[in-house]
């Protein structure tokens, strides 16, 4: 949860009234959490701005694809047959292909049946991890180039992460959408985890 103003005004407001009765202290315990002007810890100011600068973006967004019922839809250039308008004001979210590379094979993590490869995918946010790592072994190098030339469910665009088993847990190495390098894990009973994402 991005706003941890609002979880630490929750919980000090919880801890000091022990109990409430809904929705009758409804009022009460929304109010006070969610007041503008109320109390800001030093360690959570730089937050509660980061928190306040996102909510200004979405508005000024929301009100940049907004149709003016006036001119309806080909009034101007945003809402054009080619134009990409966002229409919910979450994080981007892309498609990754999950991949074993182990003794010189590159294959899908579920690798059995017609639909290997969908069955090894998943959708996460696109924030953390937006693209691999550049990877050194030719061989494997080699391997995600002809899984692209191979299979037509992919293409130049598509994220394919192959991990190595290194000390019992398969990992590999991405970057986020700035550049910066994180090490993504895989565990079955876990899932995915990507460490160093900021």
């Amino acid at each position: 949860y991005p706003d941890t103003l609002v979880l630490w005004r929750t919980t000090r407001l919880l801890a000091e009234q022990g109990g409430w009765r809904m929705p009758d202290d409804a009022r009460d315990l929304l109010e006070p959490v969610y007041d503008a002007d109320g109390l800001i810890p030093v360690g959570l100011a730089d937050n509660a701005q980061e928190v306040d600068g996102d909510t200004y973006a979405k508005q000024d967004a929301g009100k940049f694809a907004s149709l003016r019922l006036e001119g309806g839809y080909r009034s101007g250039p945003l809402w054009d047959e080619e134009a990409r308008v966002a229409t919910r004001l979450v994080d981007e979210s892309r498609t990754i292909y999950l991949a074993r590379w182990q003794e010189g094979q590159l294959t899908a993590w579920v690798d059995e049946g017609h639909y290997r490869w969908d069955l090894s995918s998943l959708r996460i946010n696109a924030k953390p991890l937006q693209e691999l790592a550049p990877v050194d072994d030719p061989a494997l190098q080699q391997a995600l180039a002809d899984l692209r030339d191979n299979e037509k469910l992919f293409d130049a665009g598509s994220l394919i992460v192959p991990f190595v088993v290194e000390e019992g847990t398969w990992r590999a190495i991405g970057m986020t959408e700035k550049g910066q390098q994180v090490a993504i894990e895989y565990d079955t009973d876990t899932g995915l985890e990507i460490r160093g994402a900021t």
